[in-house]
């Protein structure tokens, strides 16, 4: 039965505690940044996985972007410190159905990335379009045998190593600088693999891993030292066959891939429902245009590939084992459960959240600023007033403004937010300082002075038998320039000189990490080994 709300949180603790075993909450009324706070005050009161399930990955975006607002505000908004999980996106494959080409390795490197954090963390927070649920995926234990773990102190098969890495879609290069790249170069050893803010450095002594660091592609400098690391494959497909050629094996769903007491929220459920229309006919059409105009035929059927509207919101719903919830702005899919002889619901909440959009606080001709400073001291009466600001300069200016119109009890928070809203039941109002002033202009930034230019410069300041600083490698001498094809790529190459004559050739996209040595005159400082650990104790 539908349930009068007095505090929408506490409603929200008993509904949770109704439905604590297969039942389905509806909620209507809540739109907007308010859906964040919502399922931050849900996750405050659950210790399970969350998958939410949105009509668009623009929409997924912007609500998880506004719950990790809220997490790094909880304290100041008084939302438990419970609140705090991981957040990943399950992005969708940027391909039409059938489309003859291989998933972007990026895409699909974020989209094993979750699938890892799914069976990794206890608790993590799924954010996904309804798109992206749709292809079929290899099994679980497909993607986690494809999963490789190096230790330091454990032995390394090289050979078979970098085969593995092969098959799993990363791509060898001279240097690695994006995920799914990966190069060799004598005992080191670099990957860059799927959810790290770097590429791997691993160290090999014989067989053994002798050192294991993630460092920053553009700085090459260390950012930590690990004492393991798990590689993940960077495609989805087996080999290098796409969506178009995958052979018939067995698959799963997402849903296989859940913990059975994952929660599942649909976001706007008639939405969702005619985008799941719209991505069957775009699946059907595409595989009858790719089978017509193939001469090989024998194209597997579009459901032995994709899931069929019927299979996915069997997926959906049915027999789903935790906690459904359907969150409808306006209720319109959310049908009164008294007209039902069976009870859709276990809850039906409704919760009154207001846009910023109708409590009349943009400033313009009509509306002064003086006039919207004395709307907001008059909510400071009633409710608590956040008002959020991009950076920590905008929100300074923005007290300043303010409290010159004798706005004085209200609360600054940084960061973004999407929309403001009121709640009236909570005695909460939060608006954005675009909500009050409007969307700035933001001027062009001015011009960078180009990598070329500043590679001009650094020739012109390097003559042969100059001492130089490699930020990863320490002092060298500069021998000159070089025109060499290094694996696969042709140009001119800095040579730079280490201890016992070892050489190491700089491409021109990282002259950033030689810098002219700086010394007393005619000092001759001590070349050091390429490769050695002195530099790094500097």
């Amino acid at each position: 039965m539908a349930m009068p709300l007095e505090r929408s949180t506490e409603d929200l603790r008993a509904a949770l505690s109704q439905s604590a075993q297969s039942g389905t909450i509806g909620v209507k009324g809540i739109g907007g940044g308010a859906r964040a706070w919502f399922l931050a005050h849900l996750l405050a009161e659950t210790h399970q996985p969350l998958l939410a399930v949105l009509p668009t990955e623009e929409e997924a975006e912007r609500l998880a972007a506004d719950l990790r607002f809220f997490q790094t505000h909880a304290k100041a908004l008084g939302i438990p410190e419970a609140v705090s999980r991981a957040i990943c996106l399950f992005p969708p494959w940027e391909l039409l159905p059938y489309e003859s080409i291989t998933p972007d390795p990026l895409l699909s490197g974020a989209r094993l990335e979750a699938l890892h954090l799914l069976r990794s963390d206890p608790e993590p927070v799924l954010f996904a379009s309804l798109k992206a649920l749709l292809p079929r995926l290899l099994p679980p234990d497909v993607l986690e045998a494809g999963t490789q773990k190096v230790a330091v102190g454990r032995a390394l098969r090289l050979e078979e190593f970098l085969a593995a890495l092969a098959r799993s879609g990363y791509r060898k290069v001279p240097l690695v600088s994006q995920v799914g790249d990966f190069s060799r170069r004598g005992h080191i050893l670099d990957v860059f693999t799927p959810g790290q803010e770097g590429p791997y450095r691993i160290e090999l002594f014989g067989e053994e891993v002798e050192e294991i660091r993630l460092f920053d592609v553009d700085t090459q400098r260390s950012l930590a030292r690990l004492e393991e690391a798990l590689i993940l494959p960077t495609r989805e497909l087996p080999e290098d066959l796409s969506p178009r050629d995958l052979p018939l094996r067995p698959l799963s769903t997402f849903r296989d891939h859940l913990s059975p007491d994952t929660i599942l929220l649909l976001v706007e459920p008639d939405q969702l429902q005619r985008q799941a229309e719209r991505q069957a006919e775009a699946i059907r059409r595409g595989h009858a245009e790719e089978a017509l105009g193939s001469a090989a035929g024998g194209f597997p059927s579009p459901w032995d590939l994709y899931l069929s509207p019927d299979e996915l919101w069997s997926a959906l719903g049915g027999q789903w084992p935790a906690i459904r919830i359907l969150l409808d702005e306006l209720g319109a899919s959310l049908p009164p459960t008294r007209r039902r002889r069976k009870a859709p619901f276990a809850t039906l909440l409704a919760w009154e959240s207001r846009s910023a959009d109708t409590l009349d606080v943009r400033v313009g001709p009509r509306r002064p600023l003086a006039r919207v400073a004395e709307k907001i001291k008059s909510w400071e009466q009633q409710c608590r007033v956040f008002l959020t600001a991009p950076n920590e300069g905008h929100a300074a200016r923005l007290r300043e403004i303010l409290e010159a119109y004798g706005v004085e009890r209200v609360t600054y928070l940084v960061g973004p937010l999407s929309r403001g809203f009121l709640l009236e039941q909570e005695r909460t109002l939060i608006l954005t300082e675009e909500e009050i002033f409007g969307e700035r202009v933001h001027p062009p930034s001015p011009p960078k002075r180009s990598r070329l230019s500043r590679l001009v410069s650094t020739f012109h300041a390097l003559r042969a038998g100059d001492y130089v600083v490699h930020v990863e490698h320490g002092i060298a001498e500069y021998l000159g320039l070089q025109h060499l094809q290094v694996g696969g790529l042709e140009g001119d190459f800095l040579v730079l000189r280490f201890e016992g004559n070892d050489r190491l050739y700089v491409p021109p996209d990282k002259i950033d990490l030689v810098q002219k040595y700086a010394g007393p005159e005619g000092h001759r400082p001590r070349l050091d080994r390429l490769g050695g650990k002195a530099w790094e104790r500097t």
